[in-house]
């Protein structure tokens, strides 16, 4: 039996919202559970509601789209739940705003002038593309975005306090944001750093593969 993908929406625009309403009402694997056009509306609402994927459509104009993640973050982390798989789309693509938003924890970044089928591959694929990561390309839009290198100091007290796993992965990632080869009783294989990854963004409290990886780079772990 397929699992169907329940999906909530909010976007600023009421016509825009009706519009993907349609649109993944169409998919016969998903079902919209969900809609609204004020993030300040719909935190509370969606902080009680069992959904899979969270489509922020369009960066909206009553708040940032990475401040209503954190909140909703704070919200469902207070009450010990998991915070979603999030696609947001924009009018357009930039570095800055990437960045932003993997730092609240967003999945994924799309662009309105994208078709629909990459809408709907993007939440499709969401709960996978949480634990994603091209390493290469991250760095690059890190550096691109103009984004501070600074960490907080408490995320500095959990990398210090990681254990020899958790040491051991960082030593891997260093060495390919270096291209710097690891003996071979070192280096782990691609599918064992990804579900290395995939366990401390969860051992940590954190959201996606890509949020633990720029606050590694942040904290200056990366080279």
């Amino acid at each position: 039996m397929t699992k169907v993908l329940r999906v909530a929406i909010v976007g600023s625009d009421p016509s825009a919202v009706f519009g993907r309403e349609l649109l993944l009402g169409s998919q016969s694997d998903m079902k919209v559970v969900f809609l609204g056009s004020s993030l300040e509306a719909s935190l509370q609402p969606l902080s009680s509601l069992t959904f899979d994927v969270l489509l922020l459509d369009q960066v909206l104009s009553d708040s940032t789209a990475s401040g209503f993640i954190r909140d909703l973050g704070a919200l469902l982390c207070a009450d010990d739940q998991e915070l979603p798989p999030i696609v947001v789309t924009a009018p357009f693509h930039s570095k800055r705003l990437e960045v932003d938003l993997i730092d609240a924890g967003a999945t994924s970044l799309l662009s309105l002038e994208q078709p629909a089928e990459d809408l709907l591959y993007g939440l499709k694929n969401s709960p996978e593309e949480r634990y994603n990561f091209d390493l290469p390309d991250l760095l690059e839009s890190f550096q691109d975005s103009g984004s501070p290198s600074l960490t907080d100091a408490s995320f500095l007290g959990v990398v210090y306090d990681l254990d020899e796993d958790g040491r051991a992965l960082i030593a891997n990632l260093r060495a390919q944001a270096l291209n710097t080869p690891l003996p071979s009783s070192s280096a782990l294989s691609a599918s064992k750093l990804k579900r290395g990854v995939r366990d401390l963004v969860l051992k940590l409290g954190l959201h996606t593969s890509k949020q633990l990886i720029y606050r590694l780079w942040q904290a200056g772990e990366l080279g």
